[in-house]
């Protein structure tokens, strides 16, 4: 592989070109994300920058940026996202019915 490293636009990962383990052609040309299994690696030598500004624009540009596709991905940050703003949200439930008395 001639890529130094490699990035999925759809989880928004950076890794080594080693971490990938599937591919979905005989060619080893399309590879699947070690973190999600999407399709949307691409790699350094592809003369783009890997990094998660890049990664984000081609997401938002391919995939949208619908804050409930963001908080699906199988990542420690999306995971975290999504039990923080859930803690949030019953927190203002429960100051609501405190403040109406009930």
């Amino acid at each position: 592989m001639n890529s130094a490293n490699c990035g999925c636009f759809y989880c928004v990962s950076i890794f080594p070109p080693g971490e990938i383990v599937k591919w979905v052609d005989d060619e080893d040309q399309t590879a699947l994300c070690p973190f999600c299994g999407i399709d949307s690696v691409i790699g350094s030598a592809s003369g783009y920058p890997i990094t998660t500004d890049f990664l984000s624009r081609m997401r938002k540009h391919w995939f949208g940026s619908r804050l409930a596709d963001f908080a699906a991905i199988p990542t420690v940050i999306g995971v975290s996202f999504a039990i923080i703003w859930l803690f949030w949200r019953l927190i203002g439930h429960a100051l609501d019915r405190i403040a109406k008395g009930g």
